[in-house]
């Protein structure tokens, strides 16, 4: 048995173990896995990956600057610190893109999206012929919450937009550079845990997790020598959240077990 079947063995296996409303699909240069990949999912914090490549286009279009000072604006709750800071702090566009990111700031998302447009981010997360992803709305806004508007993903659709970040083609170098120096930092992990315990020098990866009540996402990239690992898994209806952060970290130890 190849090492990529063993690890979609080890996959189907705890998704039976843990009999969860979960989605998986993990891409390798040997081949996929998909597990209702192109199941709709709220996103979470997950959609913050394509404000950030919108984010990085308008930059290389000249139409946003990184460097520019950004007065704060309205804060809200929830993951994120710039809600605990004194009132009007002052960042650049490429600080709140950060902590966007790394600790899933929601008031950093909101001032970007803003300064985007949500029609700016759902014209590039169309473009990519992302199907099942769209942001409808700002983060913590719970009146749009008791409409039922929700911001929306699939497992399928995260993998591609890894693909998209990944692909240096695509990318001015300094773009390409700043995601993974993002990426590589993010300080809630769930796929790249284990990886981050242990000393691996030849391996890449970054991440972005998303959570809800009930609701635990991750997705990351996974780089080693010639091998390559894109991955995302989206669960749903939990009873509790450990449960969920379980099931995404053990089926990160598959992948690390795959690549290495």
């Amino acid at each position: 048995m190849s090492k990529l079947e063993v690890m979609k063995q080890a996959v189907n296996e705890l998704l039976q173990q843990h009999c969860l409303d979960a989605a998986v699909h993990i891409e390798t240069d040997e081949g996929i896995l998909s597990v209702n990949s192109h199941q709709v999912f709220s996103s979470a914090s997950l959609i913050k990956v394509p404000i950030l490549l919108t984010a990085l286009r308008e930059v290389e279009k000249g139409r946003l600057h990184l460097e520019e000072e950004v007065k704060g604006g309205l804060s809200v709750g929830g993951a994120g610190v710039l809600s605990a800071l004194s009132p009007n702090p002052s960042f650049t566009w490429k600080d709140i893109l950060t902590l966007m990111m790394i600790v899933s700031d929601n008031s950093a998302t909101n001032w970007i999206i803003d300064r985007l447009e949500m029609e700016t981010i759902n014209r590039l997360i169309k473009s990519l012929n992302l199907e099942q992803t769209c942001l409808n709305r700002k983060m913590m806004d719970f009146q749009a919450i008791e409409r039922g508007v929700n911001n929306l993903t699939s497992a399928y659709d995260m993998v591609q937009l890894l693909r998209v970040m990944k692909d240096k083609g695509r990318w001015i170098k300094d773009s390409y550079m700043l995601m993974e120096s993002i990426m590589a930092k993010q300080q809630f992990t769930l796929l790249t845990a284990e990886l981050e315990e242990e000393s691996h020098p030849n391996i890449s990866y970054g991440s972005k997790s998303g959570s809800l009540q009930g609701i635990q996402h991750d997705c990351a990239y996974f780089c080693h020598e010639n091998k390559y690992v894109l991955a995302a898994v989206l669960t749903a209806n939990l009873p509790n959240q450990m449960i969920g952060k379980q099931l995404i970290s053990e089926i990160g130890m598959a992948i690390k077990r795959y690549i290495i």
